[in-house]
C-alpha cells in the first residue's frame, strides 16, 4: 500500500498528511525539513525514543512556572502519536490545576524522606537549603506512554551531579493514572513497555 503524498495545509502552508517518512524525505530533497505537527502536541520532532514537542510547555507548581518538553513514546519515526497519548496530553493541564495541592504534598513528602537518607544526603551540595522545595524541584520532561500513562521526570537541584546522569539522581512523579513517586530507572522501564511499577 502506497501512502498518499503530503499536502500543504491551506492556512499555515505546513506539510500534513502522508507518512512521517514521506514528509521528511520530501523536504530533505530540498536540503531542509518542514515542521511536523500533531493535533494535540503541536509541532513535534523525533528525539531518541519519542516524539518531542519543539516548544516547551508551561505548568505551575510551588508558586513557580516551569517549562518542559512533552514526549510521546514511540519505537520509531514510523510510529505516530496515538489517541491515548493525545487524550492524556490534553488532560494533563486540568489534572495538575485541579489536584495541585495533592501533587505538591506528594513531592514535598518525597523530598523530606530522601533528605534523611544517607545515600541521598551524601550527594547534596554543601550548605544547600533542603527546605527550599521550589528551588530543589527541577522538572525536565513530561513523558506519555503508548497506553496514555504520564510521568514527570524531575531532578533534585540539591544533588551534586557528577559527570554522568545516574539513574539514582532525580525521580519521576507519575501523574496518570495516579500520583506516585518512582525511580527514573523503574519508571522508564515501565513507560517503554519493559517493566512494572
Amino acid at each position: 500500500m502506497r501512502a498518499c503524498p503530503p499536502q500543504a495545509h491551506p492556512d499555515t502552508g505546513h506539510l500534513v498528511g502522508g507518512s512521517v517518512e514521506n514528509r521528511e524525505v520530501y523536504f530533505c530533497m530540498f536540503g531542509r525539513k518542514k515542521p511536523i505537527f500533531n493535533g494535540a502536541f503541536g509541532e513535534i520532532e523525533f528525539f531518541g525514543t519519542a516524539w518531542r514537542t519543539v516548544n516547551k510547555i508551561s505548568f505551575s507548581l510551588f508558586g513557580k512556572s516551569y517549562l518542559v518538553h512533552a514526549k510521546a513514546v514511540a519505537t520509531s519515526r514510523d510510529e505516530e502519536i496515538n489517541q491515548l497519548q493525545e487524550i492524556a496530553f490534553k488532560s494533563i493541564e486540568e489534572i495538575v490545576a485541579n489536584r495541585r495541592s495533592v501533587l505538591e504534598d506528594l513531592i514535598i513528602r518525597h523530598f523530606e524522606t530522601v533528605s534523611g537518607i544517607e545515600d541521598y544526603t551524601s550527594r547534596y551540595k554543601e550548605s544547600y537549603d533542603l527546605d527550599d522545595i521550589a528551588s530543589r524541584f527541577i522538572p525536565t520532561d513530561l513523558v506519555f506512554s503508548r497506553k496514555g500513562e504520564c510521568g514527570l521526570y524531575v531532578e533534585d537541584d540539591a544533588e551534586e551531579y557528577g559527570k554522568y546522569d545516574d539513574w539514582d539522581e532525580g525521580f519521576v512523579v507519575s501523574i496518570i493514572p495516579e500520583f506516585e513517586i518512582h525511580s527514573k530507572e523503574r519508571y522508564s522501564g515501565f513507560i517503554h513497555g519493559g517493566g512494572t511499577l
